[in-house]
């Protein structure tokens, strides 16, 4: 079979098309000779010899980093550990469909009903996945007169890029697997090696596909791999299915029929799906049509371009952009749809991978793991103010699943209770504190479960208490089943870390003094140790530091946040001694308490919000991460303090200027700084820096992105596409728990546009907004959701009537149009 395949590039998949319901993916290579499909399942991961658990001597090394900081010793190296990873993120089978002296023909991805649709002269092809039935749907169709011939093959799982075939001690090397086939369909069924001390011993998963046609078919085999040739067919349809398994019986036990039996269980399953459709393509589709038109439709956002633009395709007006200076609206329209795309198609389940739900390889970038430190934030950005619930469904998933890791971390990196410490990553089963050594000491990344925290909070915020929707989900819905215990381990952790053994004194010098209780007038807590992801000062060798300005203002964030929830859900005294079970009122005197003796953020010499508020750290600008700016974004204190936006500008400034060469091609750095940018209002420098991103080569063809500016790393991340959305809705509107501000970081150049069914953090949905600034009209269209009191003002620099209407209260329910009217 092989021979009848073409070679394709290891990274031909970045450049395919891509299909989704959160759980099962399809990726689509759009090749019209040698068509490759690989299927996908969130939940697959390959188990290695890495292990499992957090190593029980952390605990007894946490007052030797604390003096080490203190003493600002460059040595101490949390003796000499290597780090260790967690599980990789693999694909299911890949097939082929070989077709001789095929055409060449064009594909795209279509939002509006979650299909891949390709087609030429002889042949339309299309594909879906499922939220209705959880299945993929393909379809091969005539186009003409012609009957269609095709070969439909597997590869073997060494073939696919990223196999390690010289090395026979590889995880993937030890998979038993073995294929099954009829006339009507291809398995493929993995075992994974069981390693020591794994969490996954017994496991594997099945890739199930089903073939309908009407034309002849003949199975063939080849070492052990099995060929449908399909014969003079006006329709094949095929549906497929991917399956994480567990309970597997030894390799020798489980093919000698076990498998089989599992092969035949989940054919059935796809016997009826297709029983229930007739087999047909379309009736399959129609089922999930209103769903998806509604998921596409709820938000939207359409700003003209050039003449003739609507007529080009993504991949014209991606290279378009490329010699233009002003920022392509109709472009950056398309990329919006298509980042929500995305999110609803890769983050309903959990939240997206960095690869979202795709791989066409083994091992892809950074082993395709949820990255907390930066990457997971950015990419579900545009999750609650987009308006797709579902994606929050899918973060609360996340989350849930994790704590139990979190809670663990706390007790063992710190000794403490009822406290959660997020690792740097998770591969979706694990999140224990693993990934760390000197270099990166993620064991002291205090804000992690904060950062992590505030998506959750503003899905609270934009919804209400949504209930929970998946299969053992907490009770309680989101207010009380997640929310109120994560806020309150959270708050609990900054409770515990914050010593007043460790200080500054009112001369702002560190200090220790072991026994000491309280701090006095003009003391403050010292924040050690920490770690400002994944920078270090200037100057020296370790991370680990004292006060980073991430710390400081995570605390600020955990305590804004259980202010707000607390008081708008006050909670009586449960039974227990707990932090979970303190009323109220007890809380917001923690949140007093520990506000009060928090760290100040310092600046340097150029007036910019230093990433380490201590003397005698330098800044360290050459860096692509942008941890310090918590404090813009995801926090809002730079909105409520003048000089703390004019440091956190300045700061952003800094790393424009002194991020360049290779680090600064890492597509995150940009989109970080971007969130930043809109939140705080910064239209022209936003639109300079987001100029640039879309006029570099981070986008492929297809709309999809690499992990970097240049693509010199080849790898598959979305990151960018999927931070693009939540940077183009805090640019457009900007809220706040009272607060809306319309067009708050408008680029120049988008002189008139619309937006629709836009989310706020207070309460209130934007039905639509349009603005002409030739013509010099802004029109509003909201709805509240719930009774509330909220401001709204027009943030454009140009001078309108009554740019501040002040705040007024609305009822649930309440519809209010608000026009401005230029004063020019």
């Amino acid at each position: 079979m092989t021979e009848k395949t073409r070679t394709h590039d290891p990274h031909d998949w970045h450049r395919g098309l891509f299909a989704g319901n959160g759980k099962q993916g399809l990726t689509v290579y759009g090749e019209a000779d040698d068509e490759i499909l690989v299927y996908q399942h969130m939940d697959l991961v390959l188990p290695t010899r890495e292990p499992r658990f957090t190593p029980p001597e952390v605990r007894g090394q946490l007052e030797e980093a604390r003096q080490s900081v203190l003493r600002f010793d460059d040595d101490w190296d949390i003796h000499h550990r290597n780090r260790t990873f967690l599980y990789p993120f693999h694909p299911g089978m890949q097939l082929h469909a070989v077709r001789e002296d095929a055409p060449e023909r064009r594909g795209e991805m279509r939002p509006d009903s979650g299909e891949i649709v390709l087609r030429d002269p002889a042949v339309s092809e299309r594909h879906f996945v499922s939220v209705i039935r959880d299945a993929v749907f393909s379809e091969f169709t005539s186009s003409g007169d012609e009957y269609i011939s095709l070969d439909l093959f597997p590869s073997l799982p060494e073939e696919m890029p990223g196999f390690h075939r010289d090395r026979p001690d590889a995880p993937e090397a030890k998979m038993k697997f073995r294929f099954y086939a009829g006339e009507s369909h291809l398995a493929l069924f993995c075992r994974y090696h069981d390693y020591e001390n794994s969490d996954m011993k017994g496991c594997g998963f099945l890739t199930v596909v089903k073939i309908a046609q009407n034309g002849s078919v003949s199975l063939s085999w080849e070492e052990d791999c099995p060929c449908l040739s399909i014969r003079d067919a006006r329709k094949i349809t095929l549906i497929g299915a991917t399956v994480p398994l567990s309970g597997l019986a030894e390799p020798d036990a489980l093919f000698a029929g076990p498998a089989e039996a599992l092969v035949k269980e989940v054919l059935a399953g796809l016997d009826a799906l297709f029983a229930k459709v007739g087999a047909d393509y379309t009736a399959a589709l129609a089922e999930d049509l209103p769903l998806r038109r509604d998921r596409d439709g709820r938000n939207t956002l359409a700003v003209p371009g050039d003449s003739g633009d609507e007529g080009r395709s993504l991949a014209e007006l991606l290279a378009k952009q490329k010699s233009s200076s002003a920022l392509n609206g109709e472009l950056l329209s398309r990329l919006y749809r298509l980042s929500r795309y995305v999110l609803s198609s890769a983050g309903t389940h959990t939240a997206p991978r960095l690869c979202g739900l795709w791989t066409g390889q083994w091992y892809p970038g950074w082993n395709g793991y949820y990255t907390m430190d930066a990457n997971v934030n950015i990419q579900i950005s545009g999750m609650n103010a987009g308006n797709l619930p579902e994606a929050a469904q899918g973060y609360f998933r996340f989350l849930s699943l994790q704590l139990d890791d979190w809670r663990e971390n706390a007790a063992l990196v710190y000794g403490m209770t009822d406290a959660v410490l997020c690792p740097v990553n998770t591969d979706g089963r694990r999140a224990v504190m693993v990934e760390y050594d000197i270099g990166y000491p993620f064991e002291y990344w205090n804000a992690g479960a904060a950062w992590m925290l505030n998506p959750l909070f503003e899905a609270w915020q934009c919804y209400g208490d949504l209930p929970l929707m998946w299969d053992g989900a907490p009770e309680g819905g989101l207010a009380e089943g997640l929310l109120r215990p994560l806020l309150r381990m959270t708050l609990n952790f900054w409770r515990q870390l914050l010593t007043p053994e460790y200080f500054t004194d009112a001369a702002g010098k560190a200090r220790y003094e072991r026994g000491k209780t309280r701090l006095e007038n003009g003391e403050h807590y010292l924040i050690l140790p920490g770690y400002s992801p994944e920078n270090h000062p200037a100057g020296r060798c370790s991370p680990l530091a004292m006060n980073t300005a991430m710390d400081i203002a995570a605390a600020h964030d955990t305590i804004r946040m259980a202010r707000l929830f607390e008081t708008a859900k006050p909670q009586t005294k449960q039974e227990g001694e707990s932090i979970l079970s303190w009323d109220s009122g007890k809380i917001l005197a923690l949140c007093d308490e520990l506000e009060a003796g928090l760290p100040l953020y310092l600046t340097d010499e150029s007036g910019a919000l230093k990433e380490w508020a201590y003397p005698g750290y330098r800044e360290n600008n050459e860096h692509r991460h942008v941890s310090h700016l918590y404090c813009a974004w995801p926090g809002f204190e730079t909105n409520r303090d003048p000089a703390l936006h004019t440091a956190a500008v300045r700061a952003l400034e800094n790393r424009r200027q002194y991020n360049v060469g290779k680090d600064d091609t890492a597509s995150h750095g940009w989109i970080h700084r971007l969130l930043a940018l809109a939140r705080l209002g910064e239209r022209k420098s936003l639109a300079k820096d987001l100029l640039h991103l879309v006029s570099s080569d981070v986008f492929y063809d297809n709309g999809m992105t690499d992990h970097n500016l240049d693509r010199r790393l080849n790898v598959f991340c979305t990151d960018t596409l999927l931070g693009l959305g939540g940077i183009i809705q805090e640019m457009l509107v900007y809220s706040d728990s009272n607060s809306v501000e319309l067009l708050h970081a408008l680029p120049p150049e988008w002189k008139a546009g619309s937006f629709t069914g836009l989310r706020t953090r207070c309460g209130l949905i934007l039905d639509r907004l349009d603005w002409d600034l030739d013509v010099g009209i802004v029109t509003a269209e909201c709805t509240a959701w719930r009774e509330m009191e909220t401001k709204i003002s027009l943030g454009l620099p140009e001078a309108f009537e009554n740019q501040d209407r002040g705040s007024r209260k609305f009822a649930s329910g309440e519809r209010l149009v608000l026009t401005w009217i230029s004063r020019n």
